[in-house]
């Protein structure tokens, strides 16, 4: 593992799966810490319940990306975590 994101936070949206989910893993594996979000919250859990298991600093959260409303809980969500 490289510590090049070593303390850093990266929020990826559309994180469930395919380029996203690719993106939070190279995250993941320069050091940082991932907020994975996606409009399926539940698809989402499923995606990093598997990274976080072997103790990757990650987690899942429900956005729609379309509503301001929804930038402002995940931002949230992140900073309290």
């Amino acid at each position: 593992m490289s510590a090049l994101l070593d303390q850093q936070v990266t929020i990826v949206t559309g994180g469930a799966q395919g380029i996203g989910l690719a993106i939070a893993e190279a995250v993941l594996a320069h050091g940082g810490s991932v907020l994975v979000a996606d409009v399926d919250g539940g698809k989402a859990a499923e995606a990093v319940a598997p990274l976080a298991a072997e103790g990757a600093n990650i987690a899942a959260a429900a956005c729609d990306v379309t509503a301001e409303r929804g930038w402002a809980e995940l931002v949230e969500k992140c900073l309290e975590r």
